[in-house]
């Protein structure tokens, strides 16, 4: 079975996908990595259609960590790259660990589905998933300045 269809009008996909499964989570510090690399583990997973279209949104919940995947140009499914990290200060400084993000999603979002502002500059959404839903079907509804 690939596809499901729920009572309460989800569409959920199984699809075997390489997926980081780095916490964002800063409340959780024991659970943060403490490298800006992304670390793949091959998974199969439920995606939940977020938003249907020439680039579609997924998003699936791991271990309570919640990941948004999108329909690339070759026809594969990736998932939307952001991670929080941390790394050691210089040691003259006060506190031992900054916090800082990967933000990786700014580039497969600017090839794979570029939505330019009215002043045509590409502001990429939040990654959290009102925002990612609001950026999808602007683009997919073809309202973007491009």
């Amino acid at each position: 079975m690939k596809e499901v269809i729920l009572k309460e009008k989800k569409k959920l996909l199984i699809r075997e996908v390489e997926i980081d499964n780095g916490n964002n989570n800063l409340l959780v510090l024991e659970r943060i990595d403490r490298s800006k690399e992304f670390t793949f583990q091959k998974k199969r997973l439920y995606l939940e259609l977020l938003v249907n279209g020439v680039v579609p949104l997924y998003r699936t919940n791991l271990n309570d960590i919640e990941k948004f995947f999108i329909k690339d140009h070759n026809g594969n499914i990736v998932q939307l790259l952001y991670k929080k990290y941390l790394y050691q200060r210089a040691a003259n400084y006060i506190g031992n660990d900054f916090s800082d993000e990967n933000n990786f999603y700014y580039r497969q979002l600017y090839s794979e589905a570029r939505c330019l502002n009215k002043k045509m500059k590409f502001k990429p959404p939040e990654y959290t998933k009102l925002k990612l839903i609001a950026y999808f079907k602007k683009f997919n509804s073809g309202k973007c300045a491009n």
